[in-house]
């Protein structure tokens, strides 16, 4: 071996030993267990869909006369039968947290985002029964069930009244390219229930295929997200 050296067992109640002193002697900073309150705040960010903001809900929220007088009674614990029935009736489930009302882990979405929230699930074209299963995964407001039903059932006539007059065409095989990434191909899915669109991109040469998640399919959200790409594995260049 390189070195030398010795073992020499000090036991704890030793005043020389320095390890057990580090390891015994009290802090005077005083400590706080945040555990219930770092849930709630998780909740709270974890609900609110990725197509908004929680600062957009905590302003929506503040500017809603009903859901004002929601939290002042949650906090006071009266409640208005008549004006708040919709909420008075699961009052056990509700709380507070940092200017937003939550239903259990489930955020509640004031009335002027309703609209903006069921057709992000309206978007996703899933059918009734798994829009509504998604859509209360993370937010609930009082109808939400008859609001998401209302878009779907009205987006029916829109859909059937699309003709097929295209004509069917055989698939073309494209030529296979001599090395990777001399040719690719890009698409997106989406948009999803909670906003978020992926871009697809697929190496004709390999079919490796990479995903980028985004909020928009602007020219501004796409190009940097393919710059990594490309920065990740380069490009090859037509020879001259």
């Amino acid at each position: 071996m390189p070195y030398e050296f010795n073992l020499r067992y000090s036991p704890g109640k030793d005043e020389l030993n320095p390890a057990d002193y580090l390891s015994r002697h009290p802090t005077n900073k005083p400590t706080r267990d945040n555990k219930g309150e770092d849930y709630i705040s998780y909740v709270a960010k974890a609900s609110v869909p990725n197509a908004l903001t929680l600062g957009e809900v905590k302003k929506a929220t503040k500017n809603d006369l009903q859901l004002q007088k929601v939290m002042t009674a949650i906090q006071s614990g009266k409640w208005e039968k008549k004006s708040l029935s919709s909420f008075s009736n699961i009052r056990d489930e509700l709380s507070v947290y940092d200017g937003v009302v939550l239903r259990n882990h489930r955020q509640v979405i004031p009335s002027s985002l309703h609209h903006q929230v069921v057709t992000l699930a309206h978007d996703s074209h899933q059918g009734i029964v798994k829009t509504k299963k998604l859509i209360r995964e993370k937010v609930w407001f009082p109808g939400i069930d008859k609001m998401v039903e209302e878009h779907l059932k009205g987006g029916v006539p829109c859909q059937s009244s699309v003709t097929g007059t295209a004509k069917r065409v055989l698939l073309k095989m494209t030529p296979l390219p001599e090395h990777a990434w001399e040719e690719i191909s890009v698409d997106f899915a989406g948009p999803f229930p909670t906003g978020e669109y992926l871009l697809i991109m697929i190496d004709d040469y390999s079919c490796f295929l990479e995903v980028e998640i985004l909020y928009s399919t602007s020219a501004k959200a796409v190009i940097p997200k393919t710059n990594q790409i490309f920065a990740r594995f380069g490009t090859t260049c037509p020879e001259e």
